[in-house]
């Protein structure tokens, strides 16, 4: 049994209840990048091409290799802004993500953002996660000739965009497959799979984008045609979206805040400092580029294959000009389906992890209700965001949580470096730097989905909302906080800090 001193005057014992679950949780066996950072955020990239959205940003007047040019440098900000400091400052203190945020927002205001809003952003990456595969293997399928286009086809109730009942019953199914994983903690089987599992999804975008190739030559010439195609925000696009760079950069950047804010965790994982920036500097800035360039290409590479506009959404089944439309109409036939539900299964996998990170955090937030009820409490809210078909609408989605997360990053990361890495410990109750520069940079973030509601389209183009929303939150972390508003630690003894600090805690 550990130790349960922390490194500031606040005994264990007075913390909120989910920091003070992952304080006297199991100790992390520290391994190398190859085991930790580079699977999980190489599978975290895998995802964006299956999230159907970056192609849309061709409608604008940016040019295919301005696009590609901008998905890299998205990649590489990812890496330098979002991940990298957590990721240190998560090795230096020995800490998991929200002990270490307890120094940036105060015991309290970490056990609301990294504690409840991690495993509400949880729910809503579920179903995601869901929506996606249900989706992606439909489509499949019926490609492969084994289902009717009737049979995934939605249906309207008023104002409400409803999912076919084959679709229901697939996703009551999968909850069920994958809150089973989670209740009998197979996540880590499910680990060891994506970890041979990322590796296949590479060669198999590769191979994606390689056979939809030959459109590449003829892009340019039918790309002037898409100037007409009209896809609203009823199409499923995010407010904003279809202009250009700003729309890319938004949607990495966005879809990327929530892993990089869990960097602290991953950062605490790994043996040593450098396994952190090999990790990053090849499963984030290399496979990130990798993924999103080549899902921009295989988009191209199908409006060239087709050898004009796609005509709005004749087929009523996909979006034009997302990945999944290209697939479908690129590829189509058997070789097509069966890329489809190869996809599919891939995005299982983020679904086992999240409903298992919801369940974590609110079952220690409220230790009354058993963790199987929060699974199958996830699941519920999972399955009325597929249903509503919510879930499918990943611009909206992760513009919400990449305003939320990339704020909170920042106010994290400016707080890294005001203490030079150095964690200072948990300060008690609210630290209104962090609260204040957290609450500003999410009002930031929200400026397109807020301008989507209120029909102005000036704000619906203020893009990219989820890098300013970091920005805005970073620096004024840093004014109030030389302002002297910091809150510190109360006099009294200090325990263990620095590097393996939480090994320390036994």
């Amino acid at each position: 049994m550990r130790n349960q001193t922390l490194p500031s005057a606040l005994p264990a014992g007075d913390l909120p209840p989910i920091l003070h679950a992952d304080l006297v949780g199991p100790i992390v066996d520290r391994r190398s990048w190859v085991w930790t950072i580079g699977p999980a955020y190489t599978g975290v990239f895998i995802w964006i091409p299956l999230l159907d959205r970056l192609g849309t940003s061709m409608l604008g007047e940016t040019s295919l290799a301005e696009l590609a040019v901008t998905a890299v440098l998205a990649a590489i900000a990812c890496h330098f802004l979002l991940y990298v400091v957590p990721a240190a400052w998560g090795w230096n203190a020995g800490q998991r993500l929200s002990v270490v945020a307890a120094s940036t927002f105060g015991a309290e205001g970490s056990e609301r953002i990294t504690g409840v809003g991690l495993g509400s952003a949880a729910v809503l990456v579920y179903a995601v996660s869901l929506f996606m595969a249900i989706r992606l293997t439909l489509l499949g399928l019926l490609l492969c000739g084994l289902i009717s286009p009737a049979a995934i086809g939605t249906w309207t109730l008023g104002p409400l965009v409803l999912q076919s009942p084959v679709a229901l019953l697939t996703c009551v199914f999968w909850i069920f497959i994958t809150g089973m994983v989670s209740r009998l903690r197979l996540v880590s089987v499910i680990t060891g799979l994506m970890k041979v599992y990322v590796p296949v999804a590479l060669l198999l975008l590769g191979a994606t984008a390689l056979l939809t190739s030959s459109g590449l030559l003829t892009f340019d010439a039918v790309k002037a045609s898409l100037a007409g195609l009209g896809l609203g925000q009823g199409a499923g696009v995010a407010p904003g979206m279809g202009s250009g760079k700003a729309e890319v950069f938004q949607l990495i950047f966005g879809y990327f805040a929530l892993s990089g804010l869990l960097g602290a965790d991953w950062g605490m994982a790994v043996r040593h400092p450098r396994d952190i920036r090999i990790g990053g500097w090849l499963a984030i800035i290399l496979a990130g580029s990798y993924c999103t360039v080549l899902s921009l290409l295989t988009v191209a590479g199908a409006v060239g294959k087709l050898g004009h506009a796609p005509a709005g959404q004749a087929d009523g089944l996909t979006l034009p000009l997302t990945f999944h439309w290209a697939v479908f109409h690129g590829i189509g036939g058997v070789t097509g389906g069966v890329i489809l539900m190869l996809f599919g299964l891939a995005t299982l996998a983020p679904g086992c992890y999240a409903v298992g990170i919801a369940a974590q955090r609110f079952s220690a937030r409220w230790p009354g209700i058993a963790r199987s009820s929060w699974i199958w409490l996830a699941g519920l809210g999972a399955f009325v965001l597929v249903a509503t078909s919510w879930a499918g609408q990943t611009g909206q989605v992760f513009g919400l949580l990449g305003a939320i997360f990339a704020a909170a990053t920042g106010a994290l990361v400016a707080d890294a470096l005001r203490q030079k890495l150095n964690w200072p410990g948990v300060l008690a109750g609210w630290n209104p730097p962090g609260i204040a520069a957290w609450a500003a940079g999410v009002l930031v973030g929200l400026v397109p989905l807020l301008g989507d509601l209120l029909r102005w389209p000036a704000a619906q183009r203020f893009q990219p909302a989820a890098l300013y929303a970091f920005l805005a939150s970073a620096c004024l972390f840093l004014l109030l906080s030389a302002l002297g508003l910091q809150a510190t630690p109360a006099d009294g003894p200090r325990g263990p800090s620095g590097p393996g600090g939480r090994d320390a805690i036994h």
